[in-house]
């Protein structure tokens, strides 16, 4: 089972990371992105005091959808807000963004949406999210973005 990011309650839909978040990202997505370890396995880094709204469910579908923003969603969640929030650009450590890669070469990456809500179905079923559920915030979360034109890659 996938560990859990532990957030505090900031405000309405509001969640703040109380520790730094580590993600040992998968092999496919490695693959994928071409990149090369350097030094450990790969890892996606949210530092601590990250600003995240969970997942962006209408608290009226919370029960339809069977999905709680600060649920089994929340590592998901956080990786995917700013990830979404940088556009896909994510850099090396010595980055001053909310999210970097950790062990990997080259310093910069530019990550598709599609890559990146790949990244989100997956986070939610290692995390133990029924594969039908996730499916429907995989969608959701495709569908949002291009209905409102977030990101366009």
């Amino acid at each position: 089972m996938l560990h859990q990011p532990i957030n505090t309650v900031t405000g309405e839909n509001e969640y703040t990371t109380t520790s730094t978040y580590i993600y040992k990202l998968p092999d496919w997505f490695i693959r994928e992105t071409d990149m090369t370890a350097s030094g450990g396995k790969p890892c996606l880094v949210i530092p601590i005091g990250t600003v995240t709204d969970g997942a962006s469910v209408p608290w009226w579908l919370w029960s339809i959808l069977r999905l709680r923003p600060d649920g089994l969603i929340r590592a998901a969640a956080l990786t995917h807000d700013p990830l979404y929030g940088q556009r896909g650009w994510v850099y090396g450590e010595s980055s001053t963004k909310r999210a970097y890669f950790k062990n990997v070469e080259p310093e910069s990456w530019h990550l598709s949406r599609k890559l990146v809500d790949r990244l989100f179905l997956h986070i939610m079923l290692e995390a133990g999210m029924k594969r039908r559920r996730a499916w429907r915030a995989y969608l959701g979360v495709r569908w949002f973005a291009k209905l409102h034109k977030r990101w366009s890659v």
